[in-house]
């Protein structure tokens, strides 16, 4: 995905304390054109197209990813409200508002736009939907989004000797699983992957440049098994799997019962 490590942009934070906000994020570099909807012409040979990084964080925000955990994880949602391109001046601008997430999200956020090549990053409260006067949240010193702390299904984490590959998780359904749920799934996993394969979670004292991962399509082990694999390259902190047990919670209540989810 990147062709080789970008200089530092030049970053203005400015976000409140909230769950509850509307964040204006705005990106000058070169990158930009390189966009999915951006980018003129095909990607290079074998290369997939680069996803608009800022639809990828909410694609996962809506599907609960990243809930704030002292809420249930299908209360969280986000919603992209509106987005403007320059190409001249290569510049894109994304106006996004989040509902109860985790505001580790922003550390994702900020991962993800980092690990491209661009010249400026900034992202600010514009209205923030929980009241006013809240204190603004220190970036450098946030957490990754987390889980809650009991699930309605058994969750299998077994930290294996070998981490940065060789990795997998298995969602185990208690039912056989139907075709419409079976695709719902696989894309949730591959809205998941993306975070990954964009930078969004290395691990700490780790540049987003150097952490990535190289997933297999997500399919079906047997008719009440999914699994997800990273046989060659798993270059990200554990904590991104707590994305995945978040958006398991709200499928187990509202959409097919889960017995359990393991994770290698």
């Amino acid at each position: 995905m990147r062709r080789f490590a970008p200089a530092e942009p030049t970053i203005n934070f400015t976000v409140q304390d909230s769950h509850e906000q509307e964040v204006l994020i705005t990106v000058i570099g070169s990158d930009v054109l390189e966009f999915e909807g951006n980018r003129q012409g095909p990607p290079a040979r074998g290369q997939r197209p680069l996803r608009d990084p800022i639809e990828v964080v909410v694609d996962a925000a809506r599907r609960g990813m990243f809930a704030n955990p002292d809420t249930p994880p299908w209360t969280s949602t986000a919603e992209l409200r509106s987005k403007d391109v320059s190409a001249v001046q290569t510049r894109q601008t994304w106006r996004v508002g989040f509902k109860h997430v985790d505001l580790g999200v922003f550390r994702v956020v900020m991962n993800i736009l980092r690990s491209r090549f661009l010249d400026r990053i900034d992202i600010s409260t514009i209205a923030p939907e929980a009241g006013m006067g809240r204190s603004q949240i220190d970036l450098w010193n946030l957490r990754y989004p987390s889980i809650r702390q009991s699930t309605p299904f058994l969750l299998d984490y077994e930290m294996p000797d070998r981490t940065c590959r060789d990795r997998y998780l298995q969602i185990g359904f208690a039912k056989p699983l139907s075709n419409g749920i079976t695709k719902a799934v696989f894309d949730a996993l591959d809205n998941w992957t993306w975070l990954l394969m964009l930078g969004g979670y290395p691990g700490d004292n780790i540049h987003p440049t150097q952490s990535s991962a190289a997933p297999e399509p997500a399919f079906l082990v047997d008719p009440n098994t999914i699994e997800q694999a990273f046989p060659d390259l798993f270059l990200c902190d554990d904590d991104c799997y707590a994305a995945v047990i978040n958006y398991a919670q709200i499928v187990h209540r509202s959409v097919w019962p889960i017995e359990a989810l393991l994770i290698r």
